[in-house]
């Protein structure tokens, strides 16, 4: 359950990049730059609005799991920090999606190149498959990439079983992945405004 949590969130904030992009080709920036707001009112308003969405994409799953009898060993605290947690990852990966949307110039293209960017993020990581029944050429792999550390922190959490090491690198990742993206992301829809 706690992988199929995560599996569905990353897969939900596609939509990020590719709602940015249609934004752009239907003139919605140029509306939005035309007006006395925040410059960046575009990208956090719709940050803030798929917060909605993810809350909705983590705990509708999760319930679904409990109906069928999915039972946490970390309990509604393990659980609640799980969401919590969820959202925080969202919020990073929705980063990179936003800076492919923000480069490239058709919605199609945008589109194609997040959802194949966005497979082999998932399936290069400990979501579908334990890293251990893999080679050892992609257990390295596998272990850089951030999905791995937030599904080992999700699992964790819900279990009742994550160790300090485990959390920390979980939200580093995090911290990482906005670290490197929200500023380029900026970067380019300003840039891309400018045109």
């Amino acid at each position: 359950m706690p992988g199929v949590l995560v599996l569905g969130i990353v897969i939900t904030t596609m939509d990020a990049g590719i709602g940015l992009n249609m934004d752009f080709d239907r003139g919605t920036y140029d509306r939005i730059r035309s007006l006395p707001v925040w410059r960046p009112a575009a990208i956090a308003g719709r940050m803030a609005g798929d917060a909605v969405r993810y809350a909705f994409a983590t705990v509708a799953p999760l319930l679904l799991g409990l109906a069928l009898g999915f039972r946490p060993d970390g309990g509604f605290g393990g659980v609640l920090l799980a969401l919590l947690y969820l959202q925080l990852l969202a919020f990073s990966v929705a980063w990179i999606w936003t800076l492919v949307g923000a480069i490239v110039r058709s919605h199609v293209a945008a589109q194609t190149m997040i959802v194949m960017l966005n497979t082999m993020v998932v399936f290069t990581s400990n979501v579908v498959a334990p890293s251990e029944s893999m080679p050892g050429w992609l257990q390295a792999v596998i272990s850089a990439n951030p999905v791995t550390h937030a599904t080992t922190m999700v699992r964790g959490l819900m279990h009742g079983t994550l160790t300090g090491e485990q959390a920390t690198a979980g939200i580093l990742a995090c911290a990482v992945l906005i670290a490197l993206f929200a500023p380029a992301t900026v970067y380019f829809y300003y840039r891309r405004g400018r045109r």
